[in-house]
């Protein structure tokens, strides 16, 4: 009848579009496909089992309100731990991920986009998702699990290689990872990096940079104060050390980053030959220049009146240039790249 068909659109629209038909199939792919996803999460993350039904649970309603409100523009994002799960199901050979977000989301929104680290507006998206499930589900929504950030420091102590494009292989021997709830104080996390390494050092040993404002964090200050989210960096140095950034150009004309913890009152010849460790060769196959004036290795970064997040180029001696001649006036001198 007419009356029925209208009923059927409007229970029809309510839940997303999806058909009693269609959420039946649904439901049976969760329940085939759940145990798998919590097993790699306790194998691959060590999460307890609990925790890891937890976040099946928070992956599949994410994946509801987003169908529910059709967000193919991906204006929702996951928390960390759905995040978590999401990359799995992306990169692991068991699934089809494109086939299985079109199947459980009725349109392919580009769910891999959500795993590329971030938007300035992350923080503000991933409080709008929040409040989405929230509404949603309502008791069964996990406040808990959905305020956790993930706190990556980076532990430029001691030297890192940071490549934008791979940064997690090469940066995982020198990442210390803890969660805490937005709200809370991240001293309680600073003291856990201090007490990670080999030597149990005192917290006012250290330092440490927000990198997306490139200033020093209070242990006062929260996640939620300082809109971090779970694909922010924070910079771990000791208090002697100034974070230097270094922009490589290689022989083969590809660029690398590197990111330094250089002792404010020690010379740069050090740094210079760590620099090029990874190049095979040594400092004399670069010149090493800050603000336009080469770098000759007696200068420290206390001379040169260095900040956090500077800059010095690193340029392959043959592409080097002298606007004038060095011995003339060093003063002058400028690097070109060829």
């Amino acid at each position: 009848s007419c009356g029925g068909s209208a009923r059927g659109e409007e229970a029809k629209k309510k839940s997303g579009g999806i058909t009693k038909a269609e959420q039946k199939k649904i439901n049976a792919w969760w329940e085939q496909h759940s145990e798998i996803l919590v097993k790699t999460a306790v194998d691959e993350y060590r999460w307890e089992e609990g925790r890891a039904r937890d976040i099946v649970k928070a992956y599949q309603q994410f994946l509801i309100v987003k169908r529910e409100m059709k967000d193919w523009e991906n204006e929702l994002i996951p928390c960390d731990k759905v995040a978590f799960m999401m990359e799995y199901h992306a990169h692991n050979e068991d699934f089809d991920f494109q086939s299985d977000i079109e199947f459980l989301c009725g349109h392919d929104f580009g769910g891999e986009q959500l795993l590329v680290c971030g938007k300035d507006d992350d923080f503000d998206r991933e409080n709008a998702t929040f409040d989405a499930v929230k509404k949603r589900f309502g008791s069964e929504f996990n406040e808990e699990l959905w305020n956790t950030v993930r706190i990556c420091f980076f532990g430029v102590d001691r030297r890192i290689k940071w490549d934008s494009d791979s940064a997690s292989e090469d940066l995982d021997n020198s990442a210390f990872f803890v969660d805490r709830q937005k709200s809370d104080p991240l001293e309680s996390a600073f003291e856990a990096y201090a007490l990670s390494g080999p030597l149990v050092e005192p917290l006012s040993n250290f330092q440490f940079l927000f990198s997306r404002t490139k200033e020093v964090i209070d242990p006062s200050d929260t996640a939620l104060g300082l809109r971090l989210t779970s694909l922010d960096d924070i910079f771990a140095l000791y208090i002697s050390e100034t974070l230097i950034d270094v922009k490589v150009k290689k022989k083969d004309s590809s660029r690398s980053r590197l990111f330094y913890a250089a002792d404010q009152k020690k010379p740069f010849s050090k740094v210079l030959k760590d620099l090029v460790k990874d190049d095979e060769g040594d400092e004399t196959d670069y010149v090493f220049v800050f603000k336009g004036k080469r770098l000759y290795g007696f200068e420290t970064p206390m001379s040169l009146q260095m900040k956090h997040f500077d800059t010095i180029d690193a340029i392959p001696s043959q592409d080097y240039k002298y606007q004038r001649c060095i011995c003339c006036n060093k003063s002058d001198l400028h690097d070109v790249e060829g």
